[in-house]
């Protein structure tokens, strides 16, 4: 990022042209040309004079105009000394957290939702250590977040269900997004919980993975609701196969009492 500058008016000593370094962080956009002008509601002047006063480092966020589009950068002014030791002017270095802002951004925009969710939401490493746990999983579970942060989820996962787990993982740890499935999960006191699931790798800007995110949620209710439609289907099955071996039963029973059973 090169710099363009004017004189700072009230400035004794500071060059009129500030050696300006920029030290854009990885994955910036190209270098581009910032003339002071494009700081958004910054006084340069201001600050570089306080540290002319202090001899102390100034370090700031700052916001840039650049091409239609607003940047946010780190901006440090440090004091320029000489071989004597003399202070000659300044230094005033732009590194660019716009990335870092944004994410940051994205994680808060997340964190509420996870909060407003009634769903149970899990974040886990890839190994498996549980690093995110949701007021829903909390509820659903049983768990506080002091007792499961930084266990592995297969605490979460009955007897029986490990293969599958198991395999899951290993699709997530592969950037593999998983289709949601129906399985079962324990609570804290080991009793099932019935869950529809759905898993997806969380990415970095360059796709590869550095995490996972969970949804889960309870289907008991919905569960129940099968369990009882397949019940009342065998009942009526039930009671219609009985009610035909009756009129069947009835049948034989006419024409075996006919005088003429081809007339039946």
């Amino acid at each position: 990022m090169q710099t363009t500058g004017r004189p700072f008016a009230g400035t004794r000593g500071v060059r009129s042209r500030p050696r300006c370094v920029a030290v854009c962080a990885r994955g910036a956009a190209p270098t581009v040309t910032l003339d002071w002008r494009h700081l958004i509601g910054n006084d340069l002047g201001s600050d570089v004079a306080q540290v002319q006063s202090s001899l102390t480092m100034l370090e700031r966020q700052v916001e840039v105009n650049l091409a239609d589009d607003t940047v946010t950068l780190l901006m440090r002014i440090h004091p320029y000394r000489k071989v004597d030791g003399l202070v000659d002017g300044m230094v005033i270095t732009f590194i660019d957290i716009n990335g870092i802002t944004l994410a940051n951004a994205g994680w808060a925009r997340f964190a509420a939702l996870v909060r407003a969710s009634g769903d149970a939401i899990v974040g886990l490493k890839l190994d498996g250590a549980i690093d995110t746990w949701s007021q829903g999983a909390e509820a659903l579970f049983g768990d506080t977040p002091g007792e499961i942060l930084g266990r592995n989820v297969s605490i979460l996962v009955p007897t029986g269900y490990e293969a599958e787990q198991h395999q899951i993982l290993d699709r997530l740890q592969l950037g593999e997004d998983i289709a949601p499935y129906d399985t079962s999960r324990q609570s804290k006191d080991r009793s099932p919980v019935p869950v529809g699931v759905r898993a997806a790798p969380i990415l970095s800007l360059q796709n590869v993975p550095i995490g996972i995110s969970m949804t889960l949620r309870d289907i008991s209710e919905r569960k129940k609701s099968e369990a009882h439609k397949i019940l009342r289907h065998r009942e009526i099955s039930h009671r219609v196969k009985n009610s035909l071996a009756i009129i069947q039963s009835m049948a034989r029973q006419t024409l075996r009492s006919m005088p003429e059973p081809a007339q039946f």
